[in-house]
């Protein structure tokens, strides 16, 4: 018996140090957009908020005329609208606002 015990211990230990980790909490903030904006630079859009450090995935197609922004909680919604806005700098369209 005594060797059984020796035997399982190993094991029971690994298993502790392979257990996952607690998972990490998403956030998400959604920007209203201007959907003619939305839709004409999609791309840039898309590669501003994506550069922030902390934004995780960024969708426009989930909602039209809204940016899904998806974040590791170190992004604030002022950030994204500034990135939004600079990207609209040069162009007439309308920029973004969060979405309360």
């Amino acid at each position: 018996m005594e060797n059984l015990v020796t035997l399982n211990t190993p094991v029971v230990f690994g298993l502790l140090l392979l257990s996952p980790s607690a998972p990490s909490t998403e956030h998400k903030i959604i920007l209203v957009l201007d959907e003619s904006f939305c839709k004409s630079y999609p791309k840039e859009i898309t590669e501003a908020l994506t550069a922030i450090e902390g934004v995780t995935r960024v969708a426009l197609t989930e909602a039209r005329g809204h940016a899904i922004v998806s974040h590791d909680g170190r992004v604030s919604p002022e950030t994204l609208v500034a990135v939004v806005k600079s990207v609209n700098a040069a162009r007439a369209e309308a920029g973004a606002t969060v979405m309360k």
